[in-house]
């Protein structure tokens, strides 16, 4: 009984250090890492890129890549011969266009074979005509474009809801608000007579639920939040033959891409 004890002891210690040995192998391996100040900002904006490299071997390459986009092939942004084991620097990027932008380490042995962190990503936002976000977003879904007189001034529009309805978006948008310039008539060359009531709802992930309430042959401007995801667009009347008309006039959206689809 002893003897049975005393190896299953040895074959648990031996376990144990073997556990131990492949730990401090682990903390041995060398290794990158990109860190960005902020993941979001706008162009013209700059971000802080901190590369830092682990348990490198003198003489290797220490080279921080990036490219216009994820798909592009990476260029180097700095690259120099290691010099102490572990260390780290920081670069002022300024992005010149809207996207998705990845930063990546990589240290270079002097046979040409890559230690390479997976890419981190800085999205970099830019303004987008909301005419532009609402026909790739929302249309077809939404009918037409055209002018409708509101309030007594004609205004230009990318698409309109009948009441009552929903649409639900067909992909997530990359864009992380939205100014939306809206009015509601029952007549597209303008009734002032129109009494409709607009309740008009934008559903989506992350964020609560959003209402606008307005009456007919009034313009109304929005401004909100979006998480990313798809969303549902839904127009509410009390007159059942009013529209609700997405207005060109002041509609503008900040996105990483130039028709805010992600």
């Amino acid at each position: 009984m002893a003897l049975a004890t005393l190896g299953l002891l040895v074959g648990t210690l031996g376990v144990t250090a073997s556990g131990a040995a492949s730990q401090r192998a682990q903390r041995h391996h060398p290794w990158t890492s990109v860190t960005l100040s902020t993941q979001r900002i706008e162009l013209g904006a700059h971000v802080k890129v901190t590369f830092c490299w682990h348990n490198a071997p003198l003489g290797w390459i220490a080279d921080l890549t990036t490219g216009p986009n994820p798909r592009a092939a990476l260029q180097s942004l700095y690259s120099k011969r290691i010099v102490r084991h572990n260390g780290c620097l920081a670069k002022r990027v300024t992005p010149r266009h809207r996207g998705q932008r990845p930063f990546s380490g990589q240290l270079i042995t002097p046979h040409g074979a890559t230690f390479v962190t997976a890419a981190t990503l800085l999205n970099v936002y830019g303004p987008t005509p909301g005419w532009r976000f609402l026909s790739s977003i929302l249309y077809p879904k939404c009918h037409g474009k055209g002018s409708v007189v509101i309030g007594g001034a004609s205004y230009a529009f990318t698409c309109s809801m009948r009441a009552i309805t929903s649409h639900l978006t067909d992909t997530p948008t990359s864009c992380r608000s939205v100014t939306l310039t809206l009015g509601s008539t029952d007549a597209i060359a303008g009734d002032p007579t129109s009494k409709g009531k607009t309740i008009y709802e934008i559903a989506q992930n992350q964020y609560p639920p959003f209402f606008s309430r307005f009456p007919d042959n009034t313009v109304t401007r929005v401004t909100l939040q979006l998480s990313g995801s798809e969303f549902w667009a839904a127009f509410k009347s009390t007159d059942l033959t009013s529209r609700l008309y997405y207005l060109n006039s002041g509609a503008t959206a900040d996105c990483f891409t130039s028709n805010g689809k992600a």
